[in-house]
């Protein structure tokens, strides 16, 4: 609708099967999924998709909540699942947050798998846009808990650029065991990764992974 000063748009799905198939076969969207946006006479707009459950071949998410607004001069973004597959990963809940503006952002992500003896994960990062790349800098407080015993991530930065990846500083540690990672990833034959490991035991990480 529009008053003169706003707009607003509503959407609320019913069987949506055959259109999601012309569009992208093996989407599958439940019915109920409600969309709503607007843009005020202050040009400030906000964004939010409410969904049981959207499928994609393989990979799901249930219970889907997205948010987006500009309010503050801030964009903002607030994504949150009950039950996610993506990739072979499972996650029993997770919630993502993305707030800057310009070219800096700040980004949490939190990762629950609580039938999977209480497994989850927090990685905070900073990412900002370049001219030419893409920096993302690990805070302090990012870890992973698996099966009770706490994995630390360092802060270190991951820079994408057209064709590489730099890493700086990536160390992943639980008591003496640890996985490292440090340099450049390109087509330049001069150009290494540098990897370091340390009774690390990968098989850990089948937490995560839908077997």
């Amino acid at each position: 609708y529009n008053d003169g000063n706003s707009y607003r748009l509503k959407v609320k799905t019913n069987n949506s099967s055959a259109l999601c198939q012309f569009i992208l076969p093996g989407l599958y969207i439940e019915e109920n999924t409600e969309i709503e946006t607007g843009i005020g006479s202050d040009n400030l707009f906000d964004f939010s998709l409410n969904s049981g459950g959207i499928v994609y071949n393989r990979n799901f998410i249930k219970g889907l909540n997205l948010e987006l607004d500009n309010r503050d001069s801030l964009l903002s973004i607030r994504m949150k699942g009950d039950n996610i597959r993506v990739a072979g990963m499972r996650m029993d809940s997770s919630i993502f947050t993305l707030k800057g503006k310009e070219n800096l952002f700040d980004a949490l992500f939190t990762i629950r798998n609580t039938s999977q003896e209480m497994s989850n994960a927090l990685i905070g990062t900073q990412i900002g846009f370049l001219k030419d790349s893409i920096r993302f800098t690990l805070d302090s407080n990012s870890h992973i808990m698996l099966k009770g015993n706490r994995w630390q991530l360092n802060p270190s930065n991951i820079i994408l650029a057209d064709s590489s990846v730099a890493i700086e500083g990536f160390r992943l540690t639980n008591g003496n065991q640890y996985l490292s990672a440090d340099g450049l990833l390109s087509k330049t034959k001069m150009d290494s990764l540098n990897l370091g490991l340390n009774q690390f035991d990968i098989k850990v990480f089948n937490l995560f992974l839908n077997r």
